[in-house]
């Protein structure tokens, strides 16, 4: 027995060991660092998104761009063709000559059937038949920039393009002068855009540019797709982000009360071993020695200390059943008022602390409960405000039964639980966070099997606390 005693101290520890292990690692990725990963990885994503609706901007830019400059050279063709047709006929002329003057400004006669006109030109235009309508028109009938400006706008119209104002500027270099339809004024919710000057005539001497606004709201319009894309895109990266994040710090919270448990525990099971132990290496001894002891003097505290482990044990094991729902119930109508009036009885007369116990409850009220589980429930709780309290502990338990359920309220004057902690309670081997309440003997298991417990037996448990004023648990069970 002593070699077996031995053995179960050499395992327990190891699991001290283990446990020690757990704390210099600490889980080496601390939450400030997944916090900044998650932080940077969210800024990424977004950023790279903008990017990509910036350079989806700058096409649709560069395409409507393009679209307005072959709408507005489409426009003085068919402006020049307006002003051909006001002539009531074709025209004939004939240029020349062309070879010998070599300079790059020339002279170019231009005859109709009525007048001579010597215009010059640039050597680069000889074989540009429009260029030299133009100049020619440029006597007959001058450019109509206001025709011009009618004639871009349906075309940009026709090309899809959703202009809300339009204007034309004319140059005229042998004049000095210069036409404006109107003058756009830039304005935060339009686009302003501006074509290169078109030089029309064989001298580079009448130029037109065009101005154009469009509503940002078009262009959104035409990104709708691609920004509710990008919008569910980032959404849904940082749900995925934060359920990861939230997953993670989930278990480093597990993980570590995992550590404390185990730390605990070995705390915890090692004394009634050790003292089971030293009980038995003595009797050993004493009947080695063949002297006579009684088994009365020592017996007792090896058989306290073995019980003790035994209810551990029996609490780890009953908390894995009721996780995995194979716990059996065994209910029978159950006498309440006697035996609240027992657990009453039980803590008012223990040593220590000075402990009021006070039961609200008729004493006719009989309900049916699995009695030891029931009373495990009740022993856990009552404990429980005994263990966080100061010296002078008051509990009220009020029993009422509602329609078919029975209600158990049990409320103390304890210490309290930080609002920030409620929601963990429950979890197994959650302890507390202050170092008041982790100083205190235990493995952090009493509430979770008071929850897994009262959920077998198809009820409900809540809680309310206030920090150094009181904690009430809420117990609902059905018949």
């Amino acid at each position: 027995m002593q070699k077996n005693s031995n053995s179960i101290v050499t395992i327990f520890k190891k699991m001290i060991n283990i446990a020690d292990s757990f704390k210099k690692n600490d889980m080496k990725i601390k939450s400030t660092y997944i916090k900044s990963i998650i932080a940077i990885a969210l800024i990424a994503i977004a950023g790279l998104q903008l990017l990509l609706l910036y350079n989806m901007h700058i096409a649709y830019h560069d395409i409507t761009a393009n679209s307005i400059s072959q709408s507005f050279v489409q426009a003085i063709e068919d402006e020049f063709t307006n002003r051909h047709k006001q002539l009531g006929g074709p025209v004939s002329f004939g240029c020349y000559p062309f070879e010998q003057d070599t300079s790059a400004m020339r002279d170019m006669t231009i005859v109709t059937e009525d007048t001579t006109y010597i215009i010059p030109y640039n050597s680069s235009y000889r074989y540009n038949d429009q260029k030299a309508h133009q100049s020619m028109f440029k006597y007959l009938i001058p450019l109509d920039v206001q025709n011009l400006d009618s004639i871009f706008h349906q075309l940009l119209i026709e090309a899809g393009i959703p202009a809300k104002h339009t204007a034309i500027e004319l140059y005229d270099i042998d004049k000095s002068d210069t036409i404006r339809t109107s003058i756009l004024a830039k304005t935060p919710w339009l686009q302003y855009y501006e074509t290169a000057t078109v030089w029309v005539d064989l001298a580079d001497s009448i130029g037109v540019k065009a101005c154009v606004q469009i509503p940002y709201a078009s262009i959104f319009q035409r990104m709708l797709f691609q920004l509710v894309l990008s919008m569910i895109l980032i959404v849904a990266v940082m749900v995925c982000l934060f359920r990861l994040s939230s997953t993670i710090f989930r278990q480093r919270k597990e993980e570590l009360m995992k550590r404390d448990y185990v730390n605990t525990m070995t705390h915890e099971l090692k004394r009634p071993i050790a003292s089971s132990l030293l009980v038995l290496e003595l009797l050993s001894s004493q009947i080695n020695k063949n002297k006579q002891l009684s088994a009365g003097e020592m017996l007792p505290d090896a058989v306290f200390s073995l019980q003790k482990l035994n209810s551990y044990v029996e609490k780890i094991q009953e908390i894995s059943q009721g996780e995995s729902g194979s716990i059996e119930l065994v209910k029978e109508p159950v006498p309440l008022f006697p035996f609240f009036s027992k657990l009453k009885t039980q803590y008012e007369s223990s040593d220590g602390k000075n402990i009021s116990v006070h039961l609200h409850i008729r004493e006719d009220l009989y309900w049916p409960v699995d009695r030891i589980h029931f009373s495990n429930i009740m022993e856990n709780l009552t404990e429980n405000s005994i263990k966080y309290s100061d010296d002078s502990v008051a509990i009220d338990i009020t029993v009422v039964q509602q329609d078919n359920q029975l209600h158990i309220t049990h409320r103390d004057n304890g210490w309290g639980i930080a609002g920030s902690e409620i929601r963990w309670i429950f979890d197994k081997f959650y302890r507390g966070r202050s170092a008041e309440k982790r100083r205190k003997n235990g493995f952090g298991l009493g509430l979770s099997y008071v929850k897994i417990m009262i959920e077998t037996m198809g009820g409900s448990i809540s809680v309310a606390s206030k920090e150094k004023e009181y904690t009430e648990f809420t117990l609902i069970i059905p018949a």
